[in-house]
């Protein structure tokens, strides 16, 4: 019998040759096993972002869901499956509604926060709305309204003001049907604007964290709407020369002076009186309870809002005034006690100034610029040297058309319209 031996050194390659196929086959098992986690994990996070965006829909579409300041789970189908349980929330930020909505399952989460409104262009949407305090509406000069009207039983007639009359061949381009002795009103979003509701917010400290506004030392102040709001608060009057941007709510118990060169983004601003000085640019929401005075040539970009909220039952003071080449995207408001006489305009917009989006005004409106959405108002009031003219509007135009297909805001009003996302935050 030959035997052979076998050389030392091929017995070494071979146990080489083992330890590198043993590798090769563990990292395809841990290469395929990671592949299956990483392909689990995908399905689990597009499922959760599936039923977020389900989540958010079912309150765009359906206004009783949940209320306001409310927070519930809910599945998304009968049968209960906890991978499709979501959290949502609604609240109003200023005059936007704020949907919340949550799913996780596991070590996975996904959250998304949008704000809403259902005031945009449709077949029924109203370009104007004059209460019908048993006065026509007049129209003079080179003015044009464009869109559907609610208007007085009086209907509407050629104005005569210092010589010149009504240059137009028809009143309006839509159609026109009786408007109510009121306009109509949501109350909820009024109330939770007045500055007395924000200061008792202050005073409470009620899952809020409340900053001082002379103890900031930094130039800018970033607060996402997936953390705590935080209120930035002054007793006495001081000026906005700062960076702002996200959850944050600006309050003074007097006034508040935004200087042109600050930057504002989503905060909610509250104050006695509210000065916007020339040529600030920005996207924010401003509550004044007497005065807010914008000057010229501002640029208010979407979603934007510009009211004056007094809940007093004496007679309103307040006023609103937007000076030449200042435009607004979003909302301008007044809300206030009656005067029946509607003699003094509590919202001026100046000549050359323009407005996308929407007017609402409880008291009376001066309006010589242009808007391109609606305008809801109990009367117009015409200024000249020579006297007031009540429910006259003079080389202005009112255009529901212009009103670009993108734009949605918060209708000031119950509506039937079913919401649509303003903006993903």
């Amino acid at each position: 019998m030959i035997t052979k031996r076998i050389d030392a050194s091929i017995l070494l390659y071979s146990l080489f040759v083992m330890v590198i196929i043993t590798i090769i086959i563990g990292s395809v098992i841990l290469l395929s096993y990671f592949n299956h986690v990483e392909r689990q994990s995908y399905q689990i996070e597009k499922e959760l972002r599936s039923n977020v965006n389900s989540g958010i829909a079912l309150m765009l579409g359906d206004s009783e869901v949940i209320k306001y300041g409310e927070t519930a789970s809910i599945s998304l189908f009968e049968e209960e499956d906890a991978n499709d349980l979501i959290t949502i929330r609604k609240e109003l930020w200023g005059l936007f509604d704020q949907y919340y909505c949550e799913a996780e399952w596991g070590r996975f989460k996904k959250e998304k926060i949008v704000f809403a409104g259902n005031y945009y262009k449709n077949d029924e949407s109203i370009a104007l709305y004059l209460t019908d305090k048993k006065n026509p509406l007049c129209l003079v000069g080179k003015t044009l309204i464009n869109g559907n009207c609610k208007i007085p039983k009086a209907g509407i007639i050629r104005g005569y003001v210092e010589g010149r009359n009504f240059e137009g061949k028809e009143f309006t381009e839509g159609e026109t049907s009786d408007s109510d002795t009121l306009l109509p009103i949501n109350m909820n979003k009024i109330q939770q604007n007045e500055l007395n509701k924000i200061l008792s917010k202050v005073s409470s400290n009620f899952d809020f964290e409340v900053i001082n506004y002379d103890d900031i030392n930094t130039n800018s102040m970033l607060n996402s709407f997936y953390d705590p709001t935080i209120i930035v608060y002054g007793s006495e009057s001081f000026m906005i020369d700062k960076s702002f941007s996200g959850n944050i709510i600006i309050v003074s118990e007097q006034d508040i002076l935004i200087e042109h060169g600050s930057e504002l983004q989503d905060v909610l601003i509250y104050a006695k009186n509210i000065f916007i000085e020339s040529g600030f640019k920005g996207n924010l929401q401003c509550f004044a309870h007497d005065t807010l005075s914008v000057a010229s040539d501002c640029q208010f970009k979407f979603p934007s809002t510009l009211a004056t909220i007094n809940l007093s039952k004496k007679e309103n003071m307040s006023q609103l005034k937007i000076e030449s080449g200042s435009s607004i995207e979003g909302t301008v408001l007044q809300y206030g006690s009656i005067d029946k006489k509607f003699s003094m305009p509590e919202i001026i917009i100046s000549k050359n100034a323009s407005i996308t989006g929407q007017i609402y005004a409880t008291g009376s409106l001066e309006l010589l610029g242009n808007v391109y959405g609606s305008v809801f108002t109990n009367a117009f009031v015409l200024s000249k040297p020579s006297a007031r003219y009540i429910n006259h509007l003079s080389d202005m135009e009112i255009n529901l058309g212009k009103l670009p297909e993108w734009f949605v805001a918060t209708t000031l009003f119950d509506d039937e319209n079913p919401a649509k996302i303003m903006k993903e935050l």
